[in-house]
């Protein structure tokens, strides 16, 4: 007789690869939306380099406003990054059915 954890369901319940390509579509959508954003993000924070002061002890809104853009165009594509890793894992689960990763 097996001993069930407190959180172990009595059976699997699977998603189905419809619902999975559907996901997978959806993260698509956004990826393709967020990396047309930060194209947009960095192509406005090269244009404000253009105009940022030349002091070397104090940032003024056009310089703080560069720098926090650049900082967002990271923070994007970092984020489209996972969003590709996400959309590989659920590919995988779609190819190859549910397995284990850690352990």
């Amino acid at each position: 007789m097996k001993i069930k954890k407190f959180n172990e369901q009595e059976e699997v319940v699977e998603i189905s690869n419809e619902r999975v390509d559907e996901i997978i579509s959806e993260l698509q959508l956004i990826n393709d939306k967020i990396e047309d954003h930060a194209k947009k993000i960095h192509s406005l924070a090269n244009e404000l380099m253009n105009f940022r002061s030349k002091s070397t002890t104090a940032n003024n809104q056009i310089d703080d406003s560069n720098l926090t853009l650049e900082e967002l165009v990271s923070s994007l594509e970092e984020t489209s990054v996972k969003l590709d890793t996400v959309v590989d894992s659920l590919e995988d689960y779609k190819e190859n059915g549910p397995r284990f990763l850690y352990g």
